[in-house]
Formats: structure tokens, C-alpha cells, sequence
């Protein structure tokens, strides 16, 4: 019996690496850490970030040079 053959595409070979990095790195980042996560948005983020003030005197700093 003859296997069929899989066209393997950069888009394919893309989702693959980033699946395996995704399960891999996330772990790693710190839970109040929102960019460019799997699952999380800018409107979490700010409920994060509202939390975090009203438990911990926080400064906050952002970078605006690029809007």
C-alpha cells in the first residue's frame, strides 16, 4: 500500500513552530504579562492592571513614542 503524500506549506510549517513555542514559552511569562499572548487581550490587560493598583502602590511607564 502506497502512503499518500503530505504538501507540507510555509503556512503549515509556520503554524506548527508556532504551536510548539506557544505550549512551550507561556509558561515562562509572567501571568500579568499580555502581549501578544494566546487567549489574552488589551482589555484584560487593563483589568490586570487595575488590580495591580488597587492592591500595590505601582508608577507606571509606557513607552508612547511609536502612537
Amino acid at each position: 500500500m502506497v502512503s499518500p503524500k503530505v504538501k507540507v506549506t510555509a503556512s503549515n510549517a509556520q503554524g506548527a513552530v508556532k504551536i510548539y513555542l506557544e505550549t512551550r514559552l507561556d509558561k515562562l511569562f509572567h501571568n500579568s504579562s499580555f502581549g501578544y499572548r494566546p487567549n489574552r487581550s488589551a482589555h484584560m490587560a487593563l483589568t490586570q492592571c487595575e488590580r495591580n493598583c488597587r492592591v500595590k502602590s505601582w508608577v507606571l511607564e509606557v513607552d508612547i513614542k511609536a502612537f
